[in-house]
């Protein structure tokens, strides 16, 4: 899920582009590698853990 939040103890935080996301330590090891990408239809994440038959390309538009 992609919310506004502030980093917690057990966060991460990452920064590019003008941006900062906040992702969970857990989260981070369970989903390996990923990616996060604007784009014209908003930010699109690539990780291992999301399958692809859930959006038949391995990624999740949100």
């Amino acid at each position: 899920m992609l919310a506004q939040d502030e980093p917690g103890e057990f966060d991460e935080v990452y920064e590019a582009d003008g941006f900062r996301f906040v992702v969970n330590k857990d989260l981070v090891k369970i989903a390996g590698p990923f990616v996060i990408d604007h784009t014209f239809l908003g930010f699109m994440i690539y990780s291992d853990m999301i399958s692809e038959s859930f959006s038949g390309k391995g990624s999740c538009l949100l």
